[in-house]
């Protein structure tokens, strides 16, 4: 077997395995998914292509290397546009548009500089596995910017009403003035244009349909005429606002609620967690136990088929729910909505769990990954915890009751303007900025973090309930609060 063929069926050993991209495959072949998550399955592949290649530089030689980097980098391109052309597909249909997906013409000579690069003796092994690592990882992300960029233009020309969107997590001054959405085929010039470790995401909209950035499949009508103006430039301070507003609003963090995360946020700088191996799923006695324990608890459990989550664990969960359900009965009043405990395997590998609340379901996500080991679980989030990202003095149990937070929010109908009022109101505070402030430096980063206020709530749960001793601000903040139920 050749490299090239070693390292082929490395990538697709890790392709087919990763439920980051398991979960992404699933939902473009449902034909629910965005470009937000072929943007993301964009990503993984060419942090996944890099490190391959890098791994396997220092013993190959450098023609092999080079061949390898060539083969690889052009069953990419192949990839990223065939996921990219159906998710276009589905758009176009939702459109009534009958155009095809263009598919963007494969960067040769660019690929071949990185092939090349690898081969430079001249430079310690260390920079060309950086190289590896990074420049391919740039090439792949290309792919999916030229699909977005081509396709947004043809639609336009079409008598579309289409923008570029690029959104960016802050990290440095150059992409922050990007970030914004532009009409198709008048973008800046740098739009498209990423530096090594980018991570800013880029899509299009239409005038009829808009997409997620969280992947979640959904679309919703837009009524007004969108006025073809030429591109807004901002200011580093503007752009810094605008990105976090537009962030919050692609994470469905606005008064729409759909779901809530609580995670360790890019901008955070965070590396992404190693969990433990998936080892074997629990038996069915096991499901059984938790599922019955759950049901005199009056939850539902569900998503333990296919799971390796510890079950003391689970039901450690499970009676810190129930504990919170009965200060808070009204979040499990509706039997058509009833109280769910969710496992699933498909989330991020930094999101710890999540909420949806659709009409007919009031779910807490858990990922399985996380809460597959209650040590390592305790460890990731206690340096985070330690660290003042989360509430300190907070455990691990502090994750449910964080989503239950958002769900009393969301069922009281309190909109993140009157959480924002109220914080300020009990922390004396004169405005939003100082507010802000204020909350990360005594309740939480996490808190802070999200300047439409939608952290606040949640984090003042995990502080009043999870914590030995919560805040004088968390206290004063559930009073207020329980005001309003």
């Amino acid at each position: 077997m050749t490299l090239t063929e070693r390292l082929q069926a490395q990538l697709a050993a890790k392709t087919a395995t990763d439920p980051r991209m398991r979960a992404i495959l699933r939902r473009i072949q449902a034909g629910t998914a965005s470009f937000s998550d072929t943007a993301l399955y964009t990503r993984y592949l060419g942090e996944m292509l890099g490190g391959i290649l890098a791994d396997a530089l220092p013993d190959a030689a450098p023609e092999e290397i080079a061949e390898a980097a060539r083969v690889l980098l052009r069953e990419a391109h192949a990839d990223v546009n065939a996921q990219a052309a159906i998710v276009q597909e589905i758009q176009d249909r939702q459109l009534g548009a009958s155009l095809a997906a263009k598919r963007p013409k494969y960067p040769a000579r660019r690929v071949e500089k990185v092939a090349s690069s690898l081969t430079d003796q001249t430079v310690p092994v260390e920079t060309r596995q950086r190289r590896a690592r990074n420049a391919s990882a740039n090439v792949v992300a290309s792919y999916h910017d030229a699909f977005i960029k081509e396709n947004a233009r043809i639609r336009s020309d079409a008598g579309f009403s289409c923008k570029t969107v690029r959104l960016g997590t802050q990290c440095c001054p150059w992409c922050a003035k990007l970030t914004g959405s532009y009409p198709a085929g008048s973008e800046p010039r740098d739009l498209f244009r990423r530096h090594d470790n980018c991570t800013c995401t880029i899509i299009y909209e239409t005038r009829r349909t808009r997409q997620t950035l969280r992947g979640q499949g959904k679309s919703w009508n837009v009524v007004e005429e969108v006025e073809r103006k030429a591109p807004v430039r901002f200011s580093r301070d503007e752009a810094k606002a605008l990105q976090e507003a537009e962030m919050g609003r692609y994470r469905g963090l606005t008064l729409a609620r759909e779901s809530d995360i609580i995670e360790i946020n890019k901008a955070a700088k965070r590396d992404e967690i190693k969990w433990l191996p998936k080892g074997e799923d629990l038996t069915p006695e096991a499901r059984k136990r938790l599922t019955d324990h759950a049901k005199k608890c009056n939850i539902v459990l569900t998503g333990l088929r296919r799971s390796d989550v510890d079950e003391a664990l689970v039901r450690e969960i499970i009676d810190n729910a129930a504990s919170m359900l009965k200060v808070y009965p009204e979040l499990n009043a509706d039997p058509a909505r009833p109280f769910t405990i969710k496992i699933v395997n498909g989330l991020e590998a930094n999101v710890f769990a999540q909420t949806t609340r659709r009409t007919s379901q009031n779910v807490v996500q858990i990922n399985a990954n996380a809460f597959r080991d209650g040590a390592k679980l305790s460890e990731e989030y206690g340096k985070l915890a330690a660290d003042k990202w989360f509430v300190k003095g907070t455990d691990h149990s502090a994750i449910v009751t964080h989503e239950i937070g958002h769900m009393y929010q969301a069922i009281h109908k309190i909109s993140d303007d009157t959480i924002v009022e109220t914080a300020m109101r009990v922390s004396r505070q004169t405005d939003r900025k100082s507010l802000f402030r204020f909350l990360t430096e005594n309740l939480s980063e996490y808190a802070g973090s999200y300047k439409d206020g939608s952290e606040i709530i949640s984090e003042v749960f995990a502080d009043y309930y999870g914590s030995k001793e919560p805040t004088e601000f968390s206290i004063a903040f559930m009073d207020a609060l329980n005001e309003m139920r």
